[in-house]
């Protein structure tokens, strides 16, 4: 065995030759193998970014729009909202970031009647705007601010303080009511519009589209239906709640709304006189509950229920997302639930 390995070993010709064989074989594996993953490396990633490109960039304004689209679009997209999580969708006000990514949006979806007013003043290609209210009529509303008087002022008209406060402090203004998405019969047209701008600029999967549409179609009229039932044995139609959010849900299921503050931001406070009027009202309409929000201050609802003795419940006008994660339908029957307590006892 030994004496044969030997004379291998000196054999120059046979061990030279397999040496350059190893030598060949061992440049093969160092320059084929890496260019082998390269070339696949090469083709994943390129399948990637086919893939992020493909996909449709939607954007929507705030978070009520977010559950549609996203309904709508099903699985093709996924949809981005533009006012963070802890913004008041009424105060948002875009970065040059977020304007620059809306520049390469496919679709960016609005709400509608004025709520954006920040789109105003900036400039898209033709489509990239979808006004999702198109064919609804708006409600017009008295927009109220109230102005602190200056330390001089008040000096100056001590004796007239509160007359100026409650009056010439006030700058009103009659805007549109956006609250759309708090009917479900409108939401139905915001859907409508929806599918169809994305039918247009998406005609390969515009099947899928409709069907999804129509089954959300299909969710909002089964709760158009549960609210009606819901509300249909109450006696009492007049409610308070802290600002207006709730005219078309009023006037879609014969309700009266009022509110403690005027306005449509849920962050307007209201004046000591404003509290004393919505107190003599309560009394006059025997009403038991006073409604806050789940984004405004509870101690203002709080403050008139003492008052007259009633309790405070929750109504949501659903312009954020929710805690507790939970969707549109789940809180829009919250809100059912919440009235009927207030109103059939």
């Amino acid at each position: 065995m030994l004496l044969t390995f030997y004379r291998f070993i000196n054999n120059k010709s046979v061990f030279a030759g397999m040496m350059a064989q190893s030598k060949i074989a061992i440049i093969a594996i160092i320059i084929i193998i890496p260019l082998v993953s390269v070339i696949l490396w090469s083709n994943e990633s390129t399948k990637n970014l086919e893939t992020s490109e493909d996909e449709l960039q939607v954007y929507v304004s705030f978070y009520p729009l977010y559950e549609t689209t996203q309904a709508v679009i099903g699985q093709k997209a996924d949809v981005k909202i533009l006012t963070p999580t802890n913004v008041d969708p009424h105060d948002f006000d875009p970065s040059v970031k977020v304007i620059q990514e809306m520049k390469t949006a496919d679709l960016i979806i609005l709400n509608g009647g004025g709520f954006e007013s920040w789109i105003s003043n900036m400039e898209f290609e033709s489509g990239q705007l979808l006004d999702s209210s198109n064919g609804i009529s708006f409600l017009k509303t008295e927009s109220v601010d109230h102005h602190e008087i200056p330390e001089e002022e008040h000096e100056e008209h001590e004796e007239h303080e509160e007359h100026e406060e409650n009056e010439e402090h006030e700058e009103h203004e009659v805007v549109s009511d956006p609250h759309i998405w708090l009917n479900p019969n409108l939401v139905k047209i915001q859907v409508k519009n929806i599918v169809e701008r994305l039918s247009k600029i998406d005609p390969e999967n515009s099947k899928s589209y409709n069907e999804n549409a129509s089954q959300y179609i299909e969710k909002l009229e089964l709760l158009d239906l549960q609210i009606r039932e819901e509300l249909s044995s109450c006696s009492k139609k007049d409610f308070i709640t802290y600002h207006n959010a709730f005219s078309y849900f009023s006037n879609e299921y014969g309700l009266t709304q009022h509110v403690i503050t005027k306005g449509v931001h849920d962050h307007s406070q209201p004046t000591a006189k404003s509290i004393e009027g919505i107190i003599d009202l309560a009394k006059k309409l025997d009403i038991k509950v006073i409604f806050t929000e789940d984004t405004s201050d509870i101690r203002i609802s709080q403050v008139i229920a003492d008052e007259i003795g009633a309790d405070v419940l929750t109504l949501s006008p659903i312009a954020t997302q929710d805690k507790e994660n939970k969707n549109y339908f789940e809180r829009m029957q919250e809100n059912a639930s919440s009235l009927k307590e207030a109103l059939c006892n």
